[in-house]
């Protein structure tokens, strides 16, 4: 201490320095200043945390008070004439100022890192190597792209993203249900030992930014001969199972469904049914059901089963409902309930004036048992009445061109009478 005096005083006599030394001290014992009242904001520093409980010699060392370090790593550095705790060697390399991470002036805890200009090489720090510092966990998937290449927010390691440019395999080696956040079959996948991308291909995944719109290749992938089409068309996600408005059966999906008429099964158009034997035909032919046609709203009112009129033959092996033939009863009933033109073949325009029946004509002899309108015969009153009404040339056979000139009713005048008409068979 005296030494330091006599640096400062330019070398006073030892004795007196030590005289005048001797009676600092004692003013100092008596009356000792107080520390109080020193404002040390005063020199541009204001001691924060920490620092307001230590001893004034711990920064100033040997009294010296100029050049004193303001910043963190002018006293906690390696080398520093303080010697306070330094940056351990397992700290991330960085040259950016304590405080723009430790914002506690008391503790060195990290409260936050701010990654201004900072876009790659996050590795460099996130390794695993630095105590505190979030790096890759055990169960991350295995990769050796940059951080940076899926995670864009360097705040937080969530919100990232994969970007699946060039990666075209091996799509199990990530999706398999072992790290989590990333999408894996879920528990109503179909069973299949098929690698991921043999149905989610980089075009229907858009890039493998998702797994919809997924297509199976039935001809790349053969379906088994003893394949059950419903195990994977029966109510899975994302795959065609059978319409609301299918009709009920209990048969393997391929017995109509054919590799054929569905494009490879490529598509659910185009079925063919079998139809063998024919029968309960309305079990699907109701009109509720897709692709099973129903009764027209024309079609005849009858409670018989399809089969009776639209048979084997006349349907080409029920391929098609034209061509029905229905077998009339003897009696036939009444033929206008059907024929009357809209439900079946009903009377034409020229079809003589009649409100009788139509088996009063069209007999069962003359139709060929019902099956053709041609030939009908109509048994004339005596007297027939007025023959002109139906004999005009258009609804019945007519005066020919070379009839005699008359006015007179047909059987008139003895001309065309019941004996020698045969009665009203012939003219």
């Amino acid at each position: 201490m005296l030494n330091l005096i006599a640096k400062y005083t330019g070398g006073i006599a030892p004795a007196l320095l030590a005289c005048a030394f001797l009676f600092i001290t004692s003013l100092a014992q008596a009356a000792p200043a107080s520390s109080a009242s020193f404002d040390h904001a005063k020199t541009g520093f204001l001691p924060r945390g920490i620092h307001t409980t230590l001893k004034c010699e711990q920064c100033h060392v040997d009294g010296i008070f100029k050049n004193t370090p303001r910043n963190c790593a002018g006293c906690h550095s390696v080398g520093s004439r303080v010697g306070a705790i330094a940056k351990p060697d397992n700290h991330v390399q960085t040259n950016q100022a304590c405080d723009v991470c430790h914002t506690s002036p008391t503790s060195f805890l990290v409260q936050s890192f701010a990654h201004p200009g900072i876009k790659d090489k996050c590795a460099t720090c996130h390794n695993g190597q630095y105590p505190s510092v979030v790096s890759k966990g055990s169960t991350h998937f295995p990769t050796a792209l940059p951080c940076e290449s899926c995670h864009a927010n360097l705040t937080s390691f969530s919100n990232w993203r994969m970007n699946h440019t060039g990666i075209t395999s091996a799509c199990a080696n990530c999706h398999s249900g072992t790290f989590p956040g990333i999408v894996s079959k879920s528990a109503t996948h179909i069973q299949s030992s098929n690698a991921c991308d043999a149905c989610h291909t980089e075009s229907n995944t858009n890039h493998y930014t998702t797994f919809l719109g997924a297509g199976f290749d039935h001809e790349t992938n053969p379906v088994p001969v003893a394949n059950i089409c419903s195990t994977c068309h029966g109510g899975r996600p994302g795959i065609t199972p059978k319409a609301a408005d299918h009709f009920p059966t209990s048969a393997q999906c391929d017995t109509c469904h054919t590799q054929s008429n569905t494009g490879n099964y490529t598509t659910f158009s185009g079925i063919r049914y079998t139809h063998s034997p024919a029968d309960n035909c309305q079990t699907c032919h109701t009109g509720s059901f897709a692709n099973a046609s129903g009764k027209s709203s024309s079609h005849v009112s009858t409670t018989a089963q399809c089969s009776v009129c639209h048979t084997s033959s006349n349907t080409g092996n029920y391929t098609t409902f034209l061509g029905g033939s229905y077998t009339h009863s003897t009696p036939p009933g009444v033929c206008s309930t059907c024929h009357n033109g809209q439900t079946a073949l009903g009377k034409s325009a020229t079809h003589v004036v009649t409100t009788g029946a139509c088996s009063f004509c069209h007999t069962q002899t003359n139709t060929s048992n019902y099956t053709t309108f041609l030939g009908a015969s109509f048994v004339h009153a005596s007297p027939p009445g007025v023959c002109s009404t139906c004999h005009d040339g258009n609804q019945a056979t007519g005066k020919p061109v070379f009839h005699i000139p008359t006015t007179a009713a047909c059987d008139s005048s003895g001309c065309h009478s019941q004996t020698n008409t045969s009665n009203y068979t012939t003219f």
